[in-house]
């Protein structure tokens, strides 16, 4: 059944719908990028999709008014004359059509031709051709991964590269090193992927642990988490007693899985501590001593600060901001001190409801919220023992 939209001869006119089709199937052939080339179709008679027009027949007059009707009402395409064809007997000789992009969705409906993604059906057939490689490549058909210059046989090569290394433990950098053209970070993010078309492979991938960088003295009794490094080293060269120090790196301490074992390592700087000091820090990360040592939590004054402090407390259920250092902090914000979010791009900071910590919900986020600006962290100078502002 033709569209209603479409005139009877575009399906009753064999010549006309050959030149139809002719015009999808050379969009079909074009990658996305070049659908701004110019489409165009040559009326000569050395195309064999023209014979038509040259058998000058009964219907010939008629094809050509086809032609004339679906350039001037239905607008397919623009019709360029020749000036040789007006000085011959057939007006249309060496004429063009040069296709209207605009009315491709049109042309689509009529032929029942939906627009096919060159990139999807070659990532089909790749597929197809290596489908016994993988434990479920199924999931894949119709699902490319576009990235820019990797074509589809060089993905699914890779895709096929993986279930063959996995067949003993090594790394998701390593891994992605080896499977695709050296890049270690291509399989970053996609390891649920590999789970799926690997799915009794997938045990083998090594998990990356975090490493965090800490001082850590002879014995503690606190641990203490910095959000930026310039003050964690800053802090550190203070050599302070009996107290943990970690650099947080921002959001990096609070990863969901940094208290379960094998998913951290710990760099010690310019620490004194002996192998029972880390052993014993192992055990309390780990949940393993009967009483815990006391968490703190020491970042900027703002609320990218606070949403990291909330964010540690899911994890470290005990842990509170370290007053010691905020209070200094909250005095120069009362003071007038400190720079808006708009100075500092960060106008885009949410504003957590609450964090869990008494001195946070009740003291600070009033603050800030009060006084409109923000305090950073590295304003704090440990050889001068104050703050500078």
């Amino acid at each position: 059944m033709r569209p209603a939209s479409a005139p009877l001869f575009v399906f009753e006119q064999p010549a006309v719908n050959k030149i139809l089709h002719w015009f999808i199937d050379q969009l079909d052939k074009q990658p996305f990028a070049e659908r701004c080339n110019q489409l165009i179709f040559h009326i000569k008679k050395t195309n064999r999709l023209c014979k038509a027009l040259y058998q000058f027949d009964d219907d010939t007059d008629y094809i050509w008014s086809c032609i004339e009707q679906l350039a001037r009402k239905e607008q397919l395409f623009a019709l360029q004359l020749s000036k040789k064809g007006l000085s011959d007997d057939v007006i249309y000789n060496n004429a063009r059509l040069l296709f209207n992009p605009d009315r491709e969705a049109l042309l689509r409906q009529w032929l029942q031709r939906p627009l096919i993604n060159p990139f999807i059906a070659d990532w089909n057939q790749q597929l197809k051709n290596n489908l016994s490689a993988f434990e479920n490549g199924s999931i894949l058909y119709d699902k490319p991964l576009i990235l820019t210059d990797w074509s589809s046989e060089q993905i699914i090569a890779g895709l096929v590269c993986v279930g063959q290394t996995l067949q003993t433990p090594i790394s998701l950098r390593r891994l992605s090193s080896q499977c695709f053209l050296s890049d270690s970070k291509f399989l970053d993010n996609r390891e649920p992927l590999i789970a799926q078309i690997y799915p009794s492979l997938y045990h083998n991938i090594i998990p990356r642990p975090l490493i965090m960088n800490c001082y850590l003295p002879e014995q503690f009794n606190s641990i203490l988490f910095i959000e930026n490094q310039d003050t964690f080293l800053e802090y550190i060269s203070t050599h302070p007693a009996d107290q943990v120090v970690i650099f947080s790196a921002g959001f990096k301490a609070s990863d969901k899985n940094i208290r379960q074992k094998g998913e951290v390592i710990f760099s010690l700087i310019n620490s004194p501590a002996s192998r029972t000091s880390l052993h014993q820090l192992e055990l309390c990360w780990y949940g393993q001593t009967a009483s815990e040592p006391a968490y703190y939590f020491w970042g900027d004054l703002d609320y990218a600060g606070m949403a990291i402090l909330k964010a540690l407390r899911e994890l470290f259920p005990g842990l509170t901001s370290w007053q010691k250092a905020y209070q200094p902090m909250l005095a120069l914000l009362m003071e007038g001190r400190g720079h808006s979010a708009e100075q500092t791009g960060k106008s885009r900071q949410n504003i957590p409801d609450s964090t869990g910590c008494d001195y946070a919900d009740n003291v600070l986020l009033p603050a800030l919220k009060k006084y409109q600006k923000f305090i950073d962290q590295e304003i704090y100078q440990s050889r001068a023992g104050s703050y500078s502002g």
